[in-house]
């Protein structure tokens, strides 16, 4: 049984703060389950129309016959918490995913557009 990976391996680096927010954007990013999840820039909110009242990570990329395709994530989908812990950028992503087993199952809060609702999951491990 493997866990989730590490915090070390979703550090995006300390000193991106001082770095232009569209740097930022491209290059700040984690990958969990088949899915590659970036923060929420204001350049991508402004574009995607997400509401200012919204936090989350962005799924930026799923791929394919991956954990995250067979769960339903899909591109553009905010993941607002895993298993009841609220995610407001990736370090709270990462806290989150921490020590999540998929094969005790994982429960994601998603907001897709407009609609709000729960994508659970369980299965092997990675």
């Amino acid at each position: 049984m493997t866990e989730a990976p590490s915090m070390e391996s979703l550090k995006s680096g300390e000193d991106s703060k001082e770095e232009p927010e569209e740097k930022q954007d491209k290059s700040a990013a984690a990958t969990w389950l088949g899915a590659k999840v970036k923060e929420i820039s204001p350049s991508v909110r402004q574009r995607l129309e997400i509401p200012e009242s919204e936090s989350g990570v962005i799924v930026d990329e799923v791929g394919p016959n991956t954990h995250a395709e067979q769960m339903g994530l899909s591109e553009g989908d905010i993941i607002r918490a895993v298993n009841q812990q609220v995610v407001t950028n990736l370090k709270s992503f990462g806290e989150a995913i921490k020590g999540v087993k998929t094969s005790k199952g994982v429960v994601l809060d998603i907001l897709r557009g407009n609609e709000s609702f729960y994508l659970s999951y369980m299965g092997p491990e990675k």
